[in-house]
């Protein structure tokens, strides 16, 4: 863990070096300054109704296990999307699914897989608004003459390894649904390459694991989920245009959502909790695709990390005092255990 956080502060470091190498700060700030905060009232009211229907998905996915409740389920979405914030490793995401079974008195494996298939449909829909980009428009050559080239091609080429690493995450959980027995067999195949204590939890954790995959054997429960996939990233892709209003930056509401594909490409990478230089080197390089100069493309990367990161840190650590859990069950759960340990 520690070399992971130390991993993360490095390249945090780095990408926030790179994201303001060429800034003058002084015409960012006035560009700041100059914002007509108008846009933020919707801007942020998407940012809080992003996270109703992250937990109306959410609640989608748990129906064939049991009937949740939607009020714990967004508090345990918010809690896990502040303690991503706060904690290092991302461990938002297994604190939701521990909390979330907490409260519904539902197994941690179970519930884990559903957060993992949230994440899945997050990444598939991700996927398909850069292929989409791609179609439409000439990626390579807006690279070569956005900002950050470099940065940029990388971008594309991460775009292109995610997408296939959420296809193939698809076809795993399909085959853990279509033929349980068959994929684990073939799962373990691939994990004799590790010592048995590592295998061995793992393929055991997989087999409770599959309890947590019955929507897909729902197909109404399934497109409905995915149809609130599109809607969460419809908002996600608002919210960039919003801000780029605000700063009197003219995109197009398509190039808004190719400034978003490389905003999620950007966030993949390991970095601090709160995703400090990889949002802002992401963000400088999408708008950098569409000629806007580095100064006032940071300027907008610091106001949208800023109204991102503080209204969700607040309302989770709210949601957490409400929920009568100390902060430091966040760093040590107990149903944590009962995940794989790698």
């Amino acid at each position: 863990m520690k070399l992971r956080l130390w991993i993360g502060i490095v390249v945090s470091a780095l990408l926030l070096w790179y994201s303001m190498r060429n800034v003058d700060f002084i015409e960012a700030w006035h560009s700041a300054q100059q914002m007509n905060a108008a846009f933020l009232l919707p801007y942020l009211a998407l940012v809080i109704g992003e996270v109703a229907l992250r937990a109306w998905r959410w609640q989608i996915l748990l129906a064939p296990i049991r009937r949740c409740s939607l009020g714990s389920l967004t508090t345990s979405t918010i809690i896990g999307l502040m303690a991503n914030n706060v904690l290092p490793g991302r461990a938002g995401e297994f604190l939701r699914a521990y909390f979330g079974g907490r409260m519904e008195r539902i197994p941690f494996s179970a519930c884990f897989a559903t957060v993992v298939i949230d994440r899945v449909f997050d990444g598939l829909t991700a996927s398909a608004l850069f292929i989409a980009a791609a179609l439409v428009y000439p990626l390579p050559d807006m690279a070569r003459a956005s900002a950050y080239p470099e940065y940029a091609t990388a971008a594309i080429f991460l775009g292109y390894a995610a997408a296939l690493i959420y296809v193939v995450s698809l076809v795993i959980l399909v085959g853990l649904i279509a033929n349980q027995t068959a994929t684990l067999r073939l799962i373990a195949a691939l994990l004799r390459i590790f010592p048995e204590r590592f295998s061995a939890p793992v393929l055991g954790w997989l087999g409770s694991f599959v309890e947590g995959l019955g929507v897909f054997r729902d197909v109404r429960l399934l497109l409905g989920s995915l149809a609130l996939s599109v809607v969460i990233w419809l908002g996600y892709g608002l919210t960039l245009y919003l801000m780029s209003l605000a700063f009197d930056i003219h995109l197009g509401l398509a190039d808004s959502f190719v400034v978003l594909v490389i905003l999620t490409i950007g966030l993949t990478v390991p970095s601090t909790p709160g995703f400090v230089g990889a949002m802002e080197a992401a963000i400088v390089t999408g708008l950098g695709f569409f000629g806007v100069d580095e100064s006032r493309a940071f300027a907008v990367a610091v106001v949208y990390h800023v109204t991102q990161y503080v209204p969700i840190t607040l309302w989770g650590l709210l949601a957490l005092w409400q929920s009568r859990i100390g902060f430091a069950e966040l760093t040590q759960p107990r149903s944590v255990a009962e995940k794989p340990q790698m």
